[in-house]
């Protein structure tokens, strides 16, 4: 059977979980910024709900774009339909549509995925047309303990603080707002949301409803405890692209690179200890096969 949430990594509908709704709150959040009859790119369009969803809710074309054949696959199966199209690229190459071509760029947890970050960027820029705008959202970095938990998903290779992702953000448009994304009313702060990420699916008490953005200075976004994501919104693409800056670093402090050490030396020590045991059970089976086969 085809594993089409790639190890839980993947937000799959039919998994109706806290995660789920979360990332679906992103897309519903998104429409108050979605322009009237809109050609709209999701770039990372994952399984395909969210594409679904931005056509329901008047985009007049929307494409679907992935990295991943597997995810492909499930959307072409479960939500392609008039207006709603898919297709497998690299979001870290070129893509493969005209300039000036879109109104709308969606983006939820995508951009950590990607190495070429700013290549992607760049292509979001090139795409939007002058009065376009881009709604990207990623996991918010505001501590070491976050870093550390990012650094631990394998399949999260660019890590930044809201302000970095800020930063660089604005190297491409001219007009960045920065929100918080988090759950109303839930008190309990991070360990909470944390909790609620390992529960079983309970479609009867989720909505997607249930998440706000808050605007936020990127300063007071980048210091605050309780952010599920950080969404930007993204307008008037730059003719071209500026410098990078200092900003779009993690933190000296923070020591990334000592963290990323550690982690991956405890990575390979448990490596090791399941080789170990491996082999014990395999020599183990065959000191039992040997004493059969002596009989």
């Amino acid at each position: 059977m085809t594993d089409y949430s790639n190890g839980g990594e993947r937000v799959v509908p039919t998994r109706a979980n806290y995660v789920f709704y979360a990332h679906l709150s992103l897309y519903q959040l998104a429409v108050a910024h979605l322009p009237a009859n809109a050609r709209v790119l999701d770039a990372g369009c994952g399984t395909g709900f969210g594409a679904h969803l931005l056509r329901e809710k008047g985009a007049a074309e929307v494409i679907g774009v992935d990295g991943s054949e597997v995810a492909i696959e499930f959307c072409r199966e479960h939500f392609q339909r008039d207006g709603v199209s898919f297709m497998v690229a690299d979001l870290g190459e070129p893509l493969p549509f005209e300039s000036a071509s879109f109104d709308f760029i969606f983006s939820s947890n995508t951009m950590e995925h990607i190495a070429a970050t700013d290549t992607h960027l760049g292509e979001c820029r090139r795409l939007l047309r002058p009065k376009g705008r881009l709604f990207a959202a990623m996991p918010a970095i505001t501590n070491r303990s976050a870093l550390e938990q990012n650094i631990r998903n394998i399949f999260h290779v660019t890590n930044l603080t809201p302000k970095g992702w800020g930063a660089k953000i604005s190297r491409y448009f001219d007009h960045v707002v920065a929100f918080r994304h988090w759950e109303k009313g839930e008190e309990g702060g991070w360990p909470a949301i944390c909790a609620k990420m390992s529960e079983p699916p309970d479609p009867t008490t989720r909505k997607e409803t249930n998440f706000f953005l808050e605007e936020m200075s990127l300063d007071a976004l980048n210091e605050h405890a309780d952010v599920l994501n950080a969404v930007f919104v993204a307008s008037q693409p730059r003719a071209a692209e500026l410098s990078p800056r200092l900003e779009e670093h993690i933190p000296q402090n923070w020591a990334e690179g000592a963290i990323q050490a550690r982690v991956r030396a405890e990575e390979t020590a448990a490596l090791r200890d399941e080789i170990d045991r491996l082999t014990a059970l395999l020599a183990a089976r065959s000191e039992t096969a040997d004493a059969w086969a002596k009989r």
